[in-house]
């Protein structure tokens, strides 16, 4: 059992051990039986200067815990009177805070890992609020930027559920900043680095998708500003370090896509609007030097042949051994087709041999059945991997609202977003027929680094589509055209225009440039 799954909820608490503010999946049991919780024991300061005291409870509340992921540690024994498992309660004051910050954890994991996983949460969490008290029904910013949101931002599904419940749970996680008059902040898991797909983007810098969506969130945060003096701020979780080597990414490239769209970021926004965090930067722990001994055991998988950075592949060691789901829960689901899990399964294998059509790797299999395995592989691995970064972000920012590019049935506790402005990209699968592409799963959502922009003259509109889809059109002689490199703060595109005969003779000559660069950017990748 991971750390993740150990804590029941992250709180902050005053001086009189009144509750500030809490999160987490168990939060509302610890909430609701607060007084079925026993005499804490002596606090004892661990090696990374947490104080530890432990509780017991009451069996009423234990049996709260049946059906969840705790029940086992929970089992009540046969003399229910007399059951009382330990709950530990961890605790720090930060220097510059009056808070307390805690971790309420089913006392389980003893390892030195767990001792300082936890003390990196407790130290670098971003709950920093439990100074700040709250005000409930003092206005109504709540209400205007859940109609902003819904109006202008979010991407409604088929089997959406935000009339039915996401709505409510929005408002609830919006009020937690409304009700402090605080900035709301943000967090969207996006940006990790261009495909390794030449027929889908034109390179791996940062091009006209990147600018425009940039350009899309910072538009919204202007008009929330509008509506809520305090405004909003975003975050960019990078997720780029998390599925590097599964996409055929080197750690390198990444670096190189963050630091390029760190600098079109800063032409179009400033830092108050939208800012990064990367996994390396999410566990960089400046208070307790990591004893990279503690993971020395743990092996990540690599299917595909990248160059692997060292401290990248520890941070991805940290996140797997403190935020996994175990392989046999979910290859179990996988294989009793639980439906969400096999269709996520299905359609990241799906998505993988797509995105990984020209990988080296995949040339030198050779064979379909080949390509189709290392697809499986790497899919199930980019399950784990995504089910462990989604719990360290909600370890890590336990408050925020969190934003997805995927879409989601918008039920909570994330929701998708349109990162593209439908009225100014529009998505297409072709130049000869322009109408909205449908997707059959929730993986294939047009995003900038799976693509590329299209401008087509006397067009209204860019275009949203694979590269290939801008060499096709030229090489069908129906348009002409090149790939316009772009500056910092303007990201580059593919400029085409219609031909008006089908002469195709000078098709090729057009082409040579935009090929001549995608040839480059294979080698480079791979």
């Amino acid at each position: 059992m991971s750390v993740h799954n150990q804590i029941l909820t992250i709180y902050t608490r005053d001086a009189e051990n009144n509750i500030s503010t809490s999160s987490g999946k168990y939060s509302a049991i610890f909430n609701n039986s607060w007084d079925q919780i026993g005499e804490l024991s002596e606090p004892v300061i661990n090696e990374f200067g947490v104080s530890e005291r432990t509780a017991p409870i009451e069996a009423s509340m234990a049996k709260k815990f049946i059906g969840t992921d705790l029940a086992p540690y929970f089992e009540l024994s046969e003399d229910d009177e007399n059951y009382s498992p330990l709950i530990k309660f961890c605790e720090i004051k930060l220097p510059n805070e009056n808070q307390v910050r805690g971790l309420a954890i089913a006392d389980i994991n003893k390892t030195t890992f767990g001792k300082w996983f936890m003390a990196h949460i407790l130290h670098y969490s971003d709950i920093g609020f439990g100074d700040v008290v709250s005000e409930p029904g003092v206005n109504n910013y709540t209400k205007l930027i859940t109609e902003l949101f819904d109006k202008e931002l979010r991407n409604v599904t088929r089997d959406d559920k935000w009339e039915e419940c996401g709505k409510a749970y929005f408002e609830k996680t919006v009020n937690f900043f409304t009700s402090r008059n605080l900035r709301i902040e943000a967090c969207l898991p996006a940006f990790p680095a261009k495909s390794t797909n030449t027929n889908k983007v034109a390179g791996i810098n940062p091009d006209k998708g990147e600018e425009l969506a940039l350009r899309r969130l910072t538009e919204i945060i202007s008009l929330a500003s509008k509506v809520y003096p305090p405004g909003i701020k975003i975050w960019i979780i990078s997720d780029g370090h998390v599925f590097s080597d599964c996409v055929g990414i080197d750690d390198s490239v990444v670096d190189l896509y963050g630091k390029k769209l760190k600098e079109m970021k800063n032409e179009i926004a400033s830092d108050e609007f939208i800012d990064f965090r990367s996994l390396p930067q999410i566990l960089t722990n400046e208070t307790h030097e990591f004893d990279q001994t503690l993971v020395e055991d743990v092996v990540i998988p690599h299917y595909l042949e990248t160059e692997i950075e060292d401290s990248s592949e520890l941070c991805r060691k940290i996140m797997m051994t403190g935020c996994h789901t175990s392989d046999e829960i979910l290859r179990n689901l996988i294989d009793t087709q639980n439906p969400a899990k096999l269709a996520l399964y299905r359609g990241f294998t799906k998505f993988m041999e797509e995105d990984l059509a020209l990988h080296i790797t995949f040339i030198k299999k050779g064979t379909k059945k080949g390509c189709k395995k290392i697809a499986q592989k790497c899919a199930f691995e980019m399950i784990k991997r995504n089910e462990a970064y989604s719990n360290l972000v909600e370890l890590m920012f336990p408050h925020h609202l969190r934003l997805s590019i995927h879409a989601h049935c918008n039920s909570g506790p994330k929701f998708g977003i349109k990162l593209l402005s439908t009225k100014e990209c529009h998505p297409i699968k072709s130049l000869d027929d322009e109408s909205t592409p449908t997707f059959d799963d929730l993986l294939h959502i047009p995003t900038p680094w799976h693509n590329c922009i299209i401008k087509v003259e006397g067009e209204p509109q860019f275009f949203a589509a694979k590269s290939q889809v801008a060499h096709d059109g030229i090489k069908s002689g129906k348009y002409e055209g090149e790939w316009v490199e772009g500056t910092t703060g303007n990201g580059g595109y593919y400029k085409l225009k219609k031909r008006e005969s089908l002469d195709t003779s000078s098709s090729t000559l057009l082409l040579e440039k935009p090929s001549a660069m995608v040839s480059i950017q294979i080698k480079s990748i791979n």
